[in-house]
This record gives C-alpha cells, structure tokens and sequence, in this order.
C-alpha cells in the first residue's frame, strides 16, 4: 500500500493520511514503517501502532478486543475514508472488518474501501483518484447483463472469463437474458451457472424479440448510480474489464472532473477497429495513428461518438433517456419505414489484457483529466469538444420545433428528439440532395474539362507534329524543285554548251575565211 497512501499525501495540503499497523508481532511496527517512509521524498504521513499481540486461546474475546481498538482509533481520527485489507481467515482483519462496517452504519459521512487481499497489486490506479471521487467508491452499482439465444458453447465461454474477472470485493449481479425459441442446452446452463460475486437472475421472454429488444429491455436503471454492462453471447472479457470501467467511472463521474463529464454516457472496453458508419464500406481505424498525427500522445484514452455494441458500461440517465426515446419511436407507426443500409458481416479479435497493465497503458501511467482527452467524431476525425456541441445545436435547428437549450446544465430528456419538423427534413433533405447532384455537376465538369484540356493538348501535339510535317514536306518539295531546276539548268547548259561551240567554231572559220577572201592593199 505504500505507493499508493505517498501518492495520495501528495494530492493536496489539505488532506492528511494516516497509515495504521497492527504491531510487530503482526510484521511491521510502526517504528519501522516512519523509517522506510522517510526514504521516500514527500511521503508525508502519520503512522500509527495498534500493537495487537499474538491471539489468546479466547478467538470471541480476542476478536472483541480488536474492534473495540479499531472503533477507537477510528473514533480519534475521524477519517473520511478507510482503505485496508480484507482478509476474513485472519482473526485481526476479521476484527477491524467488523468495526468498519459498524462505523460505515453510524456514520454516513466515513466511507470504508475494503480490499480482499489476493487483489491488492490491482488498485494502484486509487492513487489517481482524488479523495472526492474515493468517497464515492461504494456509490456506483454495477451489474452483468447477458444476451443470449442458442450459442450454449460461446454462453459459456463469456460466463468462464466473467467468472475469472476481478471484482475488488464489489457485489456484481449477473443477469442472463435469454430470448424464446432458445435451445435447451442454453437454458440448462444458464441455470446451472454459480455466481459467487452477487445475485444471478435469468430471465426468459415469453415472445420472441430479437436482439435489439432483448438488449433494450435487458436494463433499465434504477437510479444514476446503477450501471449496467452489456453482452452478447459472443464476446470474451479480460479479467481486468471491472478494473478499467470502475477505474474510469469514479475519475470522471465522481471526481472534480463530474461537471464537465455530463455529456459522457459510457465506457468502452476495446478499442474499435473499423468506423462504420462510411458507408457502404466500413473503414479501417487506428487511433493510435489518428492521436498521433493531431500530436497526441498515442496511448491516450479518447472521447468519441460512435456507440461501442460489443462491450461497454452504460450510464443510467442516458440508458433512460435512449429508453424512452426508442419505445415513443416504435408507438407511431409512421416512423418504423427506415432504409436500413445492406447487411454486412464484420468482425474482428482483439487480444484480451492478460496482465494488469491498464496503469503502464496510460499516458504518465494515470487516466489524463477529461479536458485534456482528445475527442473523436463519428468519422474518427480528431476535432474541438465545442466543434461536436456546435454540430449537433445546428442538426436540432434543422429538424426539430423545439429550440435546443442554452443551458450548459444537460436534462436528459428526449422530447426535444421527438419534436420533429417534418418540412424540415424534406428541406433539409433536398438540401443535401441539390447540393450532391451541384457537387455532381461540378464534379462531372470538372472531369470533362479536364478531358477537354488534355483532347486539347492532343489535338495542339497533333496540330505541331503536323506542321512540322507539312513544313518538312515543303522543304522536301521545295528541295525536290529546286534540285529539277537545277536538273533543267544542267540539261540545258550540257546542250548549249556544244552549240555555242559550234557557233562559235563556225564564226572563228568564217571569220578566218573573210580574213582570207579579203583584198590585199
């Protein structure tokens, strides 16, 4: 217990821990216990000595005088919250079992937190939980719920992992909700089923009503403080599932950070794998990749909008409110025609936590504050928490008669869901249907345009080819002329040539021979 009572002395200045042993002869004196606190840096604590001896013969009587030793110390130090261990085959532990649970009777402030001794290397997340959500420990109720039909082989291999889960000492119910027409072998094991963490209830329906109905109808919460986790017949948990949910709730529901958490309305057990609601295909997701590139720290835990089907714990007034929500909705008939996209099978393992780690898995090994918590959309997109407010205010104007409420205080009430402007929604509709088919347009010019330029750049490449060719032919024919004239000039000059020889020739002889002929002077 000793990181735990040095991490809570470091919450406030305000808050004092006392560290209470039972004695040297038990194993650890009090002497002893300041000694090794005072290595540690600012475990600041009072420790006390209760002193208990080895037992007499007389278990009544030493048993006796161990409570009355403990109610006194309890009584002199008045504490508001006591952790110890449970231990019921230890005569001393049995005694100041006892004087706590008088006192918790007496005192309706003192709140006792009472760890069976097997689990006690699992709470070192109460060293993350503020002394006001630790006075709450024992407020939240958590039950079980099971569906089921004719898997009477994955029945029991959920009921198997939820019986080897770690509860801390809590009472846990185990509801199995088992639907008509269910096989008898579902049914012999059901009741053949021992739940040694609290009350087993079966319940059979009488009329067949599928799933949804048999997981709507399954719960409904008896006030805000009574939790609900729900499975289908073919999951499995990891031993550790009650650690993590309890863990998460008493931080963000029963701590400081309970103000800005009303809008929270469950905890998920697995991490999702695909955001289905890109249609027609499911998308592959991976938060870690998704936190890390808006420059979170990829261990972090995540707020997000997409409801988790196969295991999670639900809160009441949001289990309330869906619950009225969807029984007005099935009382009117004209809203029952809904286009339900194709049945698609999807499925996917994830490895269960063998180990406690859920502190190592942690950003700084604790859950983050609730500002601090990066928020999804139902996309898996990382946006502002306001950005989310913000969408849906403006879905309601869209839609709905009834203004939404500028309250930051939340009611939990459906009729503003149920106010409808039909006109709205036709608008709202055509809105979107115009504003695909301009997109479609746009898009399709888009397309088209860029066929055109790239015709253009064809036909331009052609038109530049063809020039090219047609000047080369000209040069070709210019050439082709040139070199005929030339031919014709060679021809002619070749034929000239002995004619004017001749002339020539023919004028020398004549001249020759009037030089001849002429006269003597």
């Amino acid at each position: 217990l000793q990181p735990i009572y040095c991490n809570l002395s470091k919450q406030s200045s305000n808050t004092f821990i006392h560290v209470v042993v039972t004695g040297k002869e038990r194993g650890m004196c009090g002497e002893e216990l300041k000694k090794i606190n005072f290595e540690i840096p600012e475990c600041n604590v009072f420790v006390h000595d209760l002193g208990i001896r080895n037992r007499s013969s007389d278990n009544e009587n030493f048993m006796s005088s161990i409570f009355t030793e403990t109610t006194h110390m309890v009584n002199q130090l008045r504490p508001i919250v006591l952790i110890y261990i449970k231990n019921l085959e230890d005569f001393v532990m049995r005694g100041i079992d006892a004087a706590t649970i008088a006192t918790s009777k007496i005192n309706k402030e003192f709140t006792k937190i009472a760890i069976p001794i097997e689990y006690m290397n699992n709470i070192v997340f109460i060293a993350d939980l503020p002394i006001e959500a630790l006075k709450q420990w024992n407020t939240p109720k958590f039950r079980v719920q099971v569906i089921t039909y004719d898997r009477p082989a994955s029945l029991k291999r959920l009921v198997e992992s939820l019986m080897s889960s770690i509860y801390l000492g809590d009472n846990v119910s185990l509801t199995i909700n088992i639907d008509e027409g269910a096989d008898q072998k579902t049914i012999e094991y059901s009741h053949a089923i021992e739940w040694r963490f609290g009350k087993k209830n079966i319940l059979r329906r009488t009329v067949q009503g599928g799933l949804v109905a048999n997981i709507v109808e399954s719960y409904y919460p008896a006030d805000n403080n009574d939790y609900a986790f729900i499975f289908e017949d073919d999951i499995e948990v990891s031993p550790f599932f009650y650690i993590w949910a309890k863990y998460a709730i008493l931080k963000y529901r029963y701590g400081p950070d309970k103000i800005f958490s009303n809008r929270m309305y469950g905890v998920s057990l697995y991490n999702s794998k695909h955001i289905e609601l890109t249609l027609p295909k499911h998308t592959k997701f991976n938060a870690a990749l998704v936190l890390d590139s808006a420059k979170y720290n990829r261990r972090s835990p995540y707020l997000c909008q997409i409801p988790c089907s196969w295991g999670a714990v639900l809160f009441p007034e949001i289990w309330r409110e869906f619950h009225h929500y969807i029984s007005t909705r099935l009382m009117d008939p004209s809203l029952q025609d809904i286009n339900i996209p194709e049945k698609t099978r999807k499925g996917f393992l994830l490895p269960l936590m063998k180990h406690d780690i859920i502190s190592e898995g942690l950003p700084n090994g604790v859950l983050p504050d609730y500002r601090k918590l990066p928020t999804l959309d139902l996309f898996g997109t990382v946006v502002p928490f306001k950005t989310l407010v913000e969408r849906g205010h403006n879905l309601h104007r869209n839609i709905s008669l009834c203004p939404p409420s500028n309250s930051a205080i939340l009611t939990y009430d459906p009729k503003d869901l149920l106010c409808i402007d039909e006109s709205k929604i036709i608008e709202a509709k055509k809105r979107k249907k115009s504003k695909k088919s301009k997109k479609s347009k746009k898009s399709k010019k888009s397309r088209k345009s860029k066929k055109s330029k790239n015709r253009l750049k064809i036909i331009k490449h052609t038109k530049t080819i063809n020039d090219e060719q047609t000047k080369n032919k000209a040069i070709n024919d210019k050439q082709t002329k040139n070199k005929v004239i030339n031919d014709e000039r060679t021809k002619n000059k070749s034929v000239a040539a002995p004619i004017i020889n001749k002339i020539n020739s023919d004028s020398k002889s004549a001249n020759l021979n009037s030089k001849s002929n002429q006269p003597k002077r």
